[in-house]
């Protein structure tokens, strides 16, 4: 009987352990179902501001593409306002070309027109060769600085001391006077 009771004693000891390890276990169990439950509340808010960052992001990357493609519209806009400035510029230019071209004058003409300045004539308008200065001509050497230049000659100054008064250069003198640089 002893050795029954001694079995039956075992058997009880090995329960009261079991119960105490089954204690602890489900304590340690707790423990870490607590912990989880933690981790899984910080990932859950995480996941939570990560979304609301994306959703951020989105509507950052919205505004972005709209601003550059607000900017790329003001940009063709200007480029293409540039491009009709460029092509008026160019017409304008040919124009002035036209203008030169019409304006420039023969020897024979610059001559007739000296001579107009000095006699104030107006009765010989027309040149050797039987043609009319243009009115561009008429009007280019009508300038005041011309008509000085005219009367400064006759007063005796040279070209380079009318050149200096008038702060112009001896060559556009020398063609408003009709003289050649060895004629001084």
């Amino acid at each position: 009987m002893e050795y029954y009771i001694a079995v039956i004693m075992l058997i009880i000891i090995n329960i009261c352990c079991f119960l105490l390890f089954a204690r602890t276990y489900k304590n340690i169990v707790r423990e870490q179902i607590f912990s989880l439950e933690k981790k899984a509340n910080q990932l859950e808010k995480t996941l939570e501001s990560a979304d609301q960052m994306v959703h951020e992001l989105n509507n950052l990357s919205d505004y972005i593409v709209s601003h550059v493609e607000d900017s790329n519209i003001i940009y063709e806009k200007s480029l293409n306002n540039l491009n009709d400035k460029i092509r008026d510029g160019d017409k304008l230019a040919q124009r002035l070309r036209q203008l030169i071209d019409e304006c420039k004058i023969s020897e024979d003409q610059l001559m007739h027109i000296r001579a107009l300045l000095e006699n104030n004539d107006e009765s010989k308008s027309n040149f050797s060769d039987g043609s009319k200065p243009k009115q561009c001509e008429l009007l280019s050497f009508s300038n005041s600085k011309y008509i000085e230049a005219a009367n400064l000659s006759q007063q005796g100054l040279s070209i380079r001391e009318i050149a200096h008064r008038l702060n112009m250069g001896q060559e556009e003198i020398r063609l408003v006077l009709g003289t050649r640089k060895g004629s001084e």
